[in-house]
């Protein structure tokens, strides 16, 4: 029975040695050639690992990647319309008339006024119009038109300097 003693260890000894090293030959993968894995789309390019747990610091949260930022188109802008025309309420005016030589017009609010002048034979009361950028001033009969440009009145073709 010696021989049958002997048989039996050796059998076990295959067993207990034998098995646990099949059994990691046969977890063992067949050498082949990787795959790389699909990026995902949150991941960058050029992302790094995350680093390694080291015990003496306490983990911080990573944060994403800065995204980066696509400058808003300028809108197209659309052409301004012209100033309002200036409001030529208590404003004085002198003025070159054809036939009256330098004439003053002072335009009160409510479309008052009054015309002086070395040629006229006295202070004139009249009323003025407002129409967009074109004034009139009527007195006496007579019409005096002119039209606003920008800060300046235009009269007969000259320009009209404002005294107040």
């Amino acid at each position: 029975m010696e021989g049958s003693t002997k048989l039996i260890i050796g059998i076990a000894v295959i067993v207990l040695v034998g098995l646990p090293l099949m059994g990691q030959l046969a977890r063992k993968p067949v050498a082949t050639t990787p795959t790389p894995a699909p990026r995902s789309t949150t991941e960058s390019p050029a992302s790094e690992p995350p680093p390694a747990y080291s015990p003496q610091q306490p983990e911080q949260p990573v944060a994403p990647p800065p995204q980066q930022q696509v400058a808003p188109r300028p809108r197209p802008q659309k052409p301004q319309p012209p100033p309002p025309p200036m409001n030529l309420a208590n404003t004085a005016w002198t003025l070159s008339h054809p036939q009256f030589g330098e004439v003053t017009i002072e335009l009160f609010s409510g479309g008052q006024g009054v015309a002086q002048g070395p040629n006229l034979p006295m202070q004139i009361q009249g009323t003025w119009v407002q129409n967009g950028n074109t004034l009139t001033f009527t007195a006496m009969g007579r019409t005096i038109s002119g039209q606003i440009k920008g800060d300046q009145l235009m009269a007969n073709g000259m320009a009209a300097r404002r005294l107040r």
